[in-house]
């Protein structure tokens, strides 16, 4: 009995994509992502998932918008709860003051959290504005 080896020549989304002539791509980089977004760093790529077609990215990009909002929506809660701490004079009251700590803590990492979350929708945004 024979078997017929199929051999695909279908190249990956990403490896398949044109870029610019004067850009010359390092093979030996980590990341395989070929349009990336001049304002976002190098290292940022190398942890976010190329994507594997444009379906893909728009997905990916989609899930990302929708963290941003969620963190934004638990950011404007904790600035209500904040307020909530305060005088009429503005000054947190003294029994409140590591509440005002603690909030403003979480406030910090969820603003970390929504960065990142921004700069990876405008890498995919920008992948997909390219990629066309």
């Amino acid at each position: 009995m024979s078997y017929v080896k199929h051999t695909s020549t279908q190249v990956p989304y990403h490896q398949g994509l044109k870029s610019p002539k004067n850009i010359m791509l390092d093979v030996n980089e980590s990341s395989d992502w070929i349009w990336k977004h001049p304002y976002i760093q190098e290292t940022f790529y190398q942890r976010l998932p190329v994507p594997e077609n444009p379906t893909d990215a728009k997905d990916k990009l989609k899930c990302h918008q929708d963290a941003i909002d969620d963190f934004q929506s638990q950011i404007e809660i904790i600035d209500i709860e904040i307020e909530t701490l305060k005088e009429d004079t503005g000054d947190v009251l003294p029994y409140l003051i590591d509440k005002d700590v603690e909030l403003k803590n979480r406030k910090h990492k969820l603003l970390q959290s929504k960065r990142y979350h921004k700069n990876a929708a405008n890498a995919y945004s920008y992948h997909l504005e390219k990629a066309v």
